[in-house]
């Protein structure tokens, strides 16, 4: 899973000053010495040529895992902006959470969000979110280009395929070498297998942690997921079959009678009501 370390995080700058270079420093709760950043890349348009100096107001959390993180991040850039939109509460954080269900969803507004991302050589995918830390960014020294400005994002979508490869190869890891379904399986079989679920898991919640969940979210999940198929005619008029059988079977199965209970498990596993329906005794 990615590093989220934005409840950790004092303050912190960012500096896209040199061209083609992201550099940093952010100090976190806990720490004797600020996380030091080296990327390769550009931040997007709105911090790009800039210097961003970030402090959050709120009170800092203890990180959890603290010891996996390297305080030195060497890597490329994923994307580093400071107005991303997101919805946040409009009310109070302890009368959002407590919002009663039949007056509908909580009211919230749109606002800006500082997305630090980047793809480290030591510890892969690390965010850093938040609409609510105070932020002062300088002029931009310089600005991208349209060409420039391409090539950042290409090397951003890289850094994420690239990660995303990472926990592709971990799946197949798991998946090589497993025996039939069919076959009489062991420990050991069942073990690789909720291997492989994990780490497919792994896979899923990184792609919904970066994508949301959006129709348009959805349909890059599935394609990340190898849930989306080109099918051939064949196989469409194939799989239009299996649906259409269990459609019938469904409806064949509502349209049947109840089966009659056993009369020597009445009081055990069924009573009748005064209405005359079937129930558990409990």
């Amino acid at each position: 899973m990615a590093f989220r370390i934005h409840e950790s995080v004092v303050r912190g700058e960012i500096d896209n000053r040199v061209k083609g270079v992201v550099r940093g420093k952010i100090w976190l709760h806990g720490f004797a010495t600020p996380l030091t950043l080296e990327l390769k890349g550009n931040a997007q348009p709105d911090l790009a040529g800039c210097l961003l100096i970030f402090t959050n107001p709120q009170p800092p959390v203890p990180m959890l895992r603290p010891e996996e993180l390297s305080l030195e991040q060497r890597g490329t850039i994923g994307d580093l902006t400071a107005s991303r939109k997101v919805r946040v509460p409009a009310v109070p954080m302890v009368e959002f959470l407590d919002w009663p269900k039949e007056k509908g969803r909580p009211p919230s507004r749109w606002a800006n969000c500082l997305y630090l991302e980047w793809f480290s050589e030591a510890n892969g995918r690390v965010v850093i979110e938040s609409a609510d830390y105070e932020l002062k960014i300088s002029p931009p020294e310089w600005r991208l280009t349209l060409e420039e400005e391409a090539q950042r994002a290409k090397q951003a979508a890289a850094g994420l395929d690239n990660f995303m490869q990472i926990l592709s190869d971990a799946i197949e890891k798991q998946k090589r070498g497993q025996k039939d379904p069919e076959a009489e399986w062991d420990e050991h079989d069942y073990e690789k297998l909720m291997k492989e679920s994990d780490a497919r898991t792994d896979k899923y919640l990184e792609l919904l942690d970066k994508y949301g969940d959006s129709d348009e979210a959805e349909e890059k999940i599935a394609k990340e997921m190898g849930w989306l198929r080109e099918l051939t005619p064949e196989d469409a008029e194939e799989e239009n079959r299996r649906i259409e059988e269990m459609n019938r079977a469904c409806e064949e199965a509502l349209n049947e009678p109840p089966p009659e209970p056993e009369p020597h498990r009445e009081g055990i596993d069924w009573i009748r009501t005064k209405d005359g329906d079937l129930r558990h005794p409990l």
